[in-house]
């Protein structure tokens, strides 16, 4: 078994229980994976909030599931037939984004996690796979997509090329 898909669900965890997440609400979190096992460890995480310090927890405090429904999770890895449907049974659709994972997967592999994202049933009734995850990639990068991207030169020395100029 790869530790990415654990390490995604430890560090999420990490956030939550050491009070990151609430702590820094501006912060844009993406896991990758779906965050591998968490879908299935977020309600068991619950308890673990206060454990340590024998606690009850303020009413007002967000739980577990509450504080990573609101941050971001990508599809990079496989993720159908099982790991998506638990990731919006866990957070709902709207914190899913797409992810390829493509410099780490060989293309013909990238291309069959496209297809099975293009084959899976709808996440709702009124949206595809890539509408969702168009509409949600929107949200987190913000000013980032209102208006399109243009070219720039590497501020990096490149060996053999003419140093980059950039305007004053």
């Amino acid at each position: 078994m790869r530790e990415s898909l654990f390490g995604s669900a430890r560090a999420a965890g990490d956030l939550v229980l050491g009070g990151v997440l609430l702590r820094h609400p501006g912060i844009r979190w993406v896991f990758t994976h779906g965050g591998g096992a968490l879908p299935l460890l977020a309600d068991r995480m619950e308890p673990f909030r206060t454990a340590p310090a024998g606690t009850t927890p303020d009413p007002g405090t967000p739980t577990v599931q509450e504080q990573l429904r609101t941050r971001w999770f990508d599809t990079a890895g496989t993720p159908f037939p099982h790991q998506v449907p638990a990731l919006l049974a866990a957070f709902g659709p709207d914190p899913v984004l797409y992810g390829s994972d493509s410099c780490w997967t060989p293309a013909p592999a990238a291309a069959a996690q496209i297809r099975s994202i293009d084959t899976a049933p709808p996440p709702t009734a009124a949206d595809t796979w890539r509408a969702l995850t168009t509409r949600n990639a929107h949200r987190p990068l913000g000013r980032l997509t209102a208006r399109p991207a243009r070219p720039r030169p590497s501020p990096l020395p490149r060996p053999g090329f003419p140093e980059a100029r950039f305007p004053a």
